[in-house]
């Protein structure tokens, strides 16, 4: 019932907010919702409960044990027979009682205890990475949005721009002032334009459909603006600087480090089978030596009244060890040993990964610094030369194949220019992702 109430109150915040008149939704809210809402959030929670569960389970082991107990004893002194209630002797005893016990020394408790602790933080990490990807994939849902719906605007401002060409050259042709090969021309690239803007209006359905699934909700009816302006963050570290940093915050090179003192707590655990096991173990309740007669099956309830019992207390201890067992030990001990020789080479591998990762990042990003540059001024000088075509065309000394072809370069700089600003973002957001930091303390530092 609770989470009933907890999913409409945050479904009625969201649209509230998409209900609210100009607003603008972030990022940053899209984010928000997807923690709150995304079932893969609720899956690491309850996944960490199963760690904290199993943690429990293993220091139970070192606590004291009690049992209700009922059970037969048998009487093993024969100086000292058990007559029964009609004088026949009795080799058995009804005990009823509680049965205390306590693991004096078990073999492998401590290190079963330390993987399940260890256990514990690796899922954590483990969870860190995942709440990591959710977040990544919401940003990149968001920004593939935002590209179509500029997209979309491009689209369809160059097929405004057409349309008055269009009409224009359509009242020329009917008036006869046109050949028919040149209107056919116009004909086809505005036929052309309507697709393209037709085909980037259901793209940029699409992308907001896999932004809201992206968040872990259904897509809402309400229509609502997002922040299309791109902020370029500045990132003032080095590679090395950044490798460092890898090396002390990244989830995934924490996650090798501990999978592998797991694996070495894997090979003591092993080892110490081969120790005894001392168990000690009392006996307190009450005792009834007469209850337990076969040749005398009658008067059970007779015999089962108070004073047919005494108190009975008594504690023993007891030491088990592993003399032979074929070479399961062994075998064990040798498979644990080669365990953490895996382990240890997947460290290996996993920093040279995240060091390679985060090295062809950085590379990018230089790469996309100077790229967002070069389309600056491809953007300033396709639009200056889009004018001119027009007004070229306007004054009778260009035809329309040049402003077509003005137009079509202009939509491709633009949607380009806009495409590696988004990239730029993106970039940064793998990098921040890799060291396991928010985009936000990565550019802060």
């Amino acid at each position: 019932m609770l989470k009933r109430i907890f999913f409409f109150f945050v479904i009625f915040n969201f649209a509230i907010i998409l209900h609210s008149e100009n607003r603008v939704i972030t990022y940053n809210d899209c984010i928000r919702i997807a923690l709150e809402n995304n079932p893969q959030v609720s899956y690491i929670l309850e996944t960490e409960k199963i760690h904290f569960s199993n943690y429990k389970k293993a220091t139970a082991a070192k606590s004291v044990e009690v049992t209700g107990l009922i059970n037969t004893i048998q009487e093993n002194d024969t100086e000292s027979d058990t007559v029964g209630i009609n004088g026949v002797n009795s080799d058995y005893s009804l005990f009823a009682g509680l049965s205390v016990s306590y693991g004096i020394f078990i073999p492998g408790r401590e290190s079963s205890i330390e993987i399940a602790k260890n256990s514990i933080y690796l899922n954590k990490l483990l969870s860190k990475i995942q709440l990591n990807n959710l977040i990544y994939e919401v940003k990149q849902s968001y920004f593939n949005y935002i590209k179509a719906i500029n997209n979309t605007k491009l689209r369809k401002t160059i097929l405004d721009k057409y349309s008055l060409i269009y009409r224009k050259n359509t009242i020329y042709f009917e008036a006869g002032n046109l050949r028919p090969y040149l209107y056919n021309n116009i004909v086809i690239q505005y036929d052309q334009l309507r697709f393209d803007y037709e085909f980037a209006v259901q793209s940029e359905k699409n992308m907001r459909s896999a932004l809201f699934l992206s968040m872990g909700i259904s897509e809402p009816a309400e229509e609502f603006n997002v922040d299309g302006s791109l902020s370029l963050p500045e990132l003032n570290l080095s590679y090395l600087q950044l490798e460092k940093i890898s090396v002390v915050l990244s989830p995934e090179i924490s996650i090798a480090r501990l999978k592998k003192e797991v694996a070495r707590k894997n090979v003591d655990l092993s080892s110490d089978k081969r120790l005894p096991t001392v168990i000690a173990k009392g006996l307190l309740g009450y005792k009834n030596s007469n209850v337990i007669d076969p040749n005398n099956m009658d008067d059970i309830q007779k015999r089962m009244e108070a004073e047919n019992w005494e108190s009975k207390l008594g504690v023993e201890f007891s030491m088990s060890f592993p003399l032979y067992t074929g070479g399961s030990i062994n075998a064990e001990i040798e498979k644990s040993v080669a365990q953490y020789n895996q382990a240890q080479y997947d460290e290996k591998r996993v920093v040279l990964t995240v060091n390679q990762n985060l090295k062809s990042n950085f590379e990018k990003l230089s790469f996309l610094k100077k790229q967002i540059e070069i389309s600056e001024k491809t953007l300033e000088n396709s639009k200056r030369n889009f004018e001119l075509a027009e007004k070229s065309y306007n004054a009778g000394i260009a035809d329309i194949t040049e402003v077509n072809t003005a137009n079509e370069n202009l939509l491709q700089v633009e949607t380009q220019s806009y495409s590696i600003k988004i990239e730029y973002i993106m970039t940064i957001a793998a990098i921040a992702n890799i060291i396991g930091i928010s985009e936000d303390e990565l550019c802060s530092k």
